[in-house]
C-alpha cells in the first residue's frame, strides 16, 4: 500500500512545478521549513528537472538541517573581507544567507566561507527548546532519600603498624625523607582521618594494637633484637619518648569517643624495648576508666567482640598457611563459639612471600582460609637503604583500620595513604 502524501507535501510539489527553475532555498523560505526537507521531497518525487541547482551545491553538515556552503570568492582581498556580505551579493548569493565563519589563506585570494540560513538556525533552536521542555514535563519526581543512621554498635581497630620510629631514610640528593618527627606526624594525621571516616559506623569500642615494630631498634648499638644494624635517626631514648607520647595521646583522644583496649603485639625489631614501652603506656593510663589493656609477651593475642574472634600477631612467626591450624588448636573454645574469625598480621612491609627460595610479590594482603580470614596491615614507614637495595619499593604506604560488626563480622576496611 502506497504511503499517503501529506497536504503540505502536495502543496510543495505543486509550487515547484508551477515555478519551474525555483531553487531549494526559495521553496524552503516560501513554506517556512528546512532546506533538508525540500531536498528530501525533490529526491523522493523526482523534481530535479523543475528546479535550478544551487550555485556551488549545498554541503549539508548533517546537523539539525543547518546547511553549509563552501564558495570561492573572486577578487576578494584582505581589506574587502570586512565587506564580505556585499561580496556575497555581488557573487549571486541571496541575502538570507549570513556569514558564520571565514577562513583566508595568506598570500591567496581564495576565501572559504561558512554560510548559515538564520531562519533555519532560529527554527532549530526553537525546536530544541521545545523538545527539552517536553522532556522536563515527563521527568519523574524523586524526593531526596532519607538515609538511615547507623545505630547498632561497631568496633574499630586502628592499626599503627610498623611505624619504625627512629628509622632514617634519605633521598638520592641527601634529602631526609623519614625521621622521628615525620613518623609521629604521619601517625597522628592518619589516626585523625581514620576516626573521621569511621565515625559513620558509630563505634562503641576501639582496639589500638601497640608494639608491631613501633620502634626501629632494640639497643644502644642501633641494632634490632637479633643484632642487625640499622640506619637510625637520633638516639634510642628519643625514639622511646616519641613513641610513648604518641600512644598516650592517641589512646586518650580515642577514649573521649568510646572505650579503648590496648593490645600488645610482640615484634622483631625491638622486642624488649617495645614490651617495656607498652608497660609504661599501660601504667600511665591505668587510672583512665575508659582505657583497658592486654600487655603480654605472647606471640599471638586475641580479642572477642560479639560473635567475632580477632587474633593479632606481628607476622614474623607462624607461616600464614599454618596459622589456621594453630589458632583453632590454641583457642578451641573461642574458635567454636565464634561465627567470624579474623587474624590481623603485620611485619611484611613490601607484601612479598617466599616461593621455592625466590622472593615474589604476594598475591593478596587478605586471604580466606577454612574458617578464618587473614589480613596483613600496611606500613607507613619510609624506604631505607636496605629496602631500596633489595627492590622493596613502590608499595602503597598507609595506616589501616578495620570495622567489625558484633554479629556480621568485618564489614569495612579503611585505609589512610601517606
Amino acid at each position: 500500500m502506497a504511503n499517503k502524501i501529506s497536504t503540505q507535501t502536495k502543496d510543495i510539489i505543486k509550487f515547484i512545478k508551477s515555478n519551474e527553475g525555483v531553487t531549494v532555498a526559495e521553496v524552503a523560505e516560501h513554506f517556512n521549513i528546512t532546506t533538508a526537507s525540500i531536498y528530501t521531497i525533490r529526491h523522493t518525487h523526482a523534481l530535479h528537472g523543475y528546479m535550478t541547482a544551487e550555485k556551488s551545491g549545498p554541503k549539508g553538515n548533517g546537523i539539525m538541517g543547518i546547511e553549509a556552503k563552501e564558495i570561492e570568492m573572486r577578487d576578494a582581498s584582505k581589506q574587502e573581507l570586512s565587506r564580505i556580505e556585499t561580496l556575497l551579493e555581488q557573487n549571486g548569493y541571496r541575502p538570507q544567507w549570513s556569514v558564520s565563519w571565514v577562513h583566508l589563506m595568506d598570500g591567496d585570494t581564495k576565501t572559504t566561507t561558512l554560510l548559515r540560513n538564520p531562519h533555519e538556525v532560529e527554527q532549530e533552536e526553537q525546536w530544541r527548546e521545545e523538545f527539552i521542555e517536553r522532556i522536563k514535563k515527563h521527568s519523574p519526581k524523586v524526593q531526596k532519600p532519607k538515609r538511615k543512621k547507623v545505630t547498632d554498635g561497631h568496633m574499630q581497630l586502628i592499626d599503627i603498624a610498623d611505624l619504625h620510629i627512629g628509622k632514617a631514610a634519605y633521598g638520592h640528593d641527601g634529602e631526609e625523607l623519614y625521621s622521628i618527627e615525620k613518623a609521629v606526624e604521619i601517625a597522628h594525621k592518619a589516626v585523625e582521618s581514620l576516626v573521621v571516616h569511621g565515625s559513620c559506623y558509630s563505634p562503641e569500642q576501639f582496639i589500638l594494637p601497640i608494639g608491631n615494630d613501633i620502634l626501629h631498634i632494640d639497643s644502644k648499638a642501633n641494632t634490632t633484637t637479633k643484632g642487625t644494624a640499622q640506619d637510625t635517626d637520633k638516639m634510642w631514648t628519643h625514639m622511646v619518648d616519641a613513641a610513648f607520647h604518641l600512644y598516650v595521646t592517641i589512646a586518650q583522644d580515642l577514649a573521649t569517643i568510646a572505650p579503648v583496649k590496648l593490645i600488645h603485639c610482640r615484634d622483631n625489631h625491638a622486642e624488649h624495648l617495645s614490651y617495656m614501652l607498652a608497660k609504661q603506656v599501660e601504667a600511665y593510663l591505668h587510672n583512665n576508666a575508659n582505657i583497658t589493656s592486654d600487655i603480654s609477651r605472647l606471640d599471638r593475642m586475641y580479642h572477642v567482640y560479639g560473635k567475632n574472634l580477632i587474633g593479632l600477631d606481628h607476622g614474623h612467626g607462624v607461616a600464614a598457611n599454618k596459622l589456621q591450624e594453630v589458632v583453632s588448636a590454641e583457642q578451641r573454645r573461642l574458635w567454636g563459639e565464634a561465627d567470624h574469625v579474623t587474624f590481623v598480621r603485620h611485619h611484611i612491609h613490601h607484601a612479598v612471600t617466599q616461593k621455592k627460595g625466590v622472593k615474589v610479590m604476594s598475591e593478596e594482603v587478605l586471604k580466606d582460609y577454612a574458617g578464618m580470614t587473614v589480613m596483613y596491615m600496611r606500613t607507613p614507614s619510609g624506604t631505607d637503604d636496605y629496602h631500596h637495595n633489595a627492590g622493596y619499593v613502590g608499595g602503597r604506604k598507609a595506616i589501616d583500620s578495620i570495622i567489625f560488626h558484633p554479629e556480621r563480622g568485618q564489614i569495612a576496611h579503611l585505609s589512610c595513604p601517606v
